[in-house]
């Protein structure tokens, strides 16, 4: 594995076979307003001239500019890890369910609210755009464990249950 230095005093990992020829491009670092979490970036030239901003991981899976599907970090949280074994490719709907919880989350758990007509805490979970009702439970573990079974079996190794 060797290192690649970026801007913000950043450093993206990347596979010894990758590193000479992404070190023919000038990469910068920028944070994702939306996770704070960093990405490595560079400007390339398209073939009709104009000038685009792509990432390095979009870079090293052949997804071009404009390519629907989205290059996914398997270890969510290191996203200047770029080596190939922590890469795939990805559709909108598989980089959802790989998603954190929501910020205003109160359970601590993903998919998991507090049921207050009941007192019990509620798992659900969406898929392919409907709401799914997991049950009702005492504990919130419990309810966070039926989340994580579901999203496992929806989902296979994009789900995310923390």
């Amino acid at each position: 594995m060797r290192y690649i230095r970026l801007s913000q005093g950043k450093i993206a990992t990347v596979d010894d076979h990758r590193y000479n020829e992404l070190m023919a491009y000038s990469w910068h670092a920028r944070q994702s307003r939306h996770t704070g979490l960093w990405y490595a970036f560079t400007n390339i030239k398209l073939p009709d001239g104009k000038w685009t901003v792509t990432g390095m991981h979009r870079m090293i899976l052949g997804l071009k500019p404009g390519d629907p599907r989205e290059a996914d970090h398997v270890r969510v949280k290191r996203t200047l890890d770029n080596r190939e074994l922590n890469l795939r490719i990805a559709n909108r709907a598989q980089q959802q369910h790989n998603k954190r919880k929501p910020r205003n989350n109160t359970s601590g758990f993903k998919g998991v609210i507090f049921n207050k007509e009941k007192g019990l805490w509620r798992a659900r979970i969406g898929v392919n755009g409907v709401r799914m009702f997991l049950g009702d439970f005492r504990r919130k573990r419990e309810a966070a464990k039926a989340y994580k079974i579901a999203a496992m079996q929806h989902f296979g190794d994009f789900a995310r249950a923390a």
